[in-house]
């Protein structure tokens, strides 16, 4: 898709780039939840945690087109999404697929299943993968430092007592193993999640509602990292008084998220109207050991008892203003609170507190800090043929800082490796023309945007 790239840092986990914008400036969420990776270097993006055989598609929405998916989303918004329930609905009885695959240069195999038993009143379907990783060989025969052994299982069981209500429920482990970073310190010997999943879908027979999706995840994420199990230690300097000898160090992290949303539709006249509320909440601990005797000792707490909750309320309408034209308008609120527990926690054999390192370089210390964000959407689209719209959008989006932007305390004793969080920093705030033109049909596709 046109304006989308990716980046990786290892093997795993394409991270997508949308418009030139990264991370969490764009809302991922896989099949309706958020999961925040376990790595302050990203060696696990939300996408790492997508098996992708098991998903039936992916949506790339570019920029703000919608805001009931979170705040932020400057960049824009991927949705991998599973829909089992159509699955089901296509054919009664067990029915299912397992696939496979291999390749001389990487991919040792990749195989996949996915089965289904449904009937008219519900399904369970059960999902696996299982992908094996080698180093692979660049264009100039380079061995690049890339394996990883990755494990996914999980099952789907949704209950459909009328054809328009839904209940469903999911649960999948993913486990990685021996995962190489060519361009990091370390490596991921371990890194684990458990995802969890509830859903509830109806159209009422209601005047003022006409649709209602409620969804609520966790995910608990614990992700392993050292310069030991994988590779080659560094050794300490001469000057250092363990000259020669091995630098061991290790960063156990965790990142729970819990959340979900209500999401309604009205409809009066001509006009569509989705509204609801979003929360989310992130817990992450990380940890920087040296293991240089056999037993951790803590040198700096780098996401020290860090949360992150978020709550919003959003309103969005589409309006068909003539027989070709409409109009989609909307508004979002949110509101952020952001704090870390063990910042006056003193490390082991660190020297300093994170509260310490931040009065160090802002002047301030950590305390309980809250946002109240303002977000909104306004988009025209005029039907220029049968096949082909026109459309010009105004957005504003505020991004509130991830937990690595507020409260990072990695310490060195060179002062330019130091990596030291802002506990003040302020949102960021994305204002966005769009103007685009784009066609659709059985033989072509291909639209083009102007943004600013």
């Amino acid at each position: 898709i046109n304006g989308v790239s990716g980046s990786r840092f290892g093997g795993r986990g394409i991270d997508p780039i949308i418009r030139g914008q990264s991370q969490t400036r764009l809302n991922v969420l896989l099949d309706g939840a958020y999961i925040h990776g376990g790595c302050p270097n990203r060696m696990d993006p939300p996408t790492s945690w997508a098996a992708l055989e098991t998903y039936e598609e992916v949506v790339v929405i570019k920029g703000v087109q919608t805001l009931q998916y979170g705040g932020g989303g400057s960049g824009g918004t991927v949705l991998f999404n599973r829909d089992s329930r159509l699955l089901a609905s296509e054919q009664d009885g067990f029915h299912g697929r397992i696939s496979g695959m291999a390749t001389d240069n990487g991919i040792n195999g990749d195989l996949a299943a996915d089965v289904m038993a449904a009937n008219e009143t519900g399904y369970l379907r059960g999902i696996a993968q299982y992908k094996s990783a080698d180093n692979y060989v660049d264009g100039d025969g380079r061995e690049v430092r890339s394996s990883f052994d990755h494990k996914q299982a999980g099952f789907i069981a949704g209950l459909t007592p009328t054809k328009d209500r839904l209940f469903e429920f999911t649960y999948e482990r993913n486990e990685f193993a021996d995962a190489l970073y060519p361009g990091a310190g370390m490596d991921s010997p371990e890194e684990n999640a458990d995802i969890y999943r509830l859903k509830f879908a109806d159209r009422p027979a209601a005047d003022w509602l006409s649709d209602i999706r409620v969804e609520a995840y966790a995910s608990d994420v614990d992700h392993l990292m050292d310069n030991y199990s994988l590779r080659t230690p560094p050794s300490y300097p001469a000057s250092h008084p363990k000259a020669g000898m091995p630098m061991l160090r290790a960063t156990p992290t965790d990142s729970d998220t819990a959340g979900g949303h209500i999401i309604m539709q009205s409809q009066s006249g001509s006009t569509s109207l989705n509204y609801g509320l979003n929360i989310q909440n992130n817990d992450r601990n990380a940890v920087l050991n040296n293991m240089d005797s056999g037993t951790a000792k803590s040198i700096s707490f780098l996401w020290p008892g860090v949360s992150i909750e978020q709550a919003g309320l959003f309103a969005e309408a589409e309006t068909k203003i003539a027989d070709k034209q409409r109009l989609m308008y909307g508004l979002r609120l949110d509101y952020i609170r952001a704090s870390a527990s063990k910042a006056d926690d003193k490390p082991d054999v660190g020297p300093k507190t994170a509260n310490q390192l931040y009065q160090m370089y802002y002047g301030t210390q950590a305390s309980d800090q809250s946002e109240t964000n303002l977000g909104g959407l306004l988009r025209y689209e005029y039907d220029f043929r049968q096949d082909m719209v026109v459309f010009a959008g105004l957005s504003r989006s505020v991004r509130t800082a991830d937990a690595s932007e507020r409260y990072m305390n990695k310490f060195a004793m060179n002062p330019l490796l130091q990596w030291v969080g802002n506990p003040e920093i302020k949102p960021e705030k994305h204002h966005q023309l769009d103007l685009g033109i784009g066609q659709q049909n059985e033989r072509v596709s291909w639209n083009g945007v102007l943004f600013y």
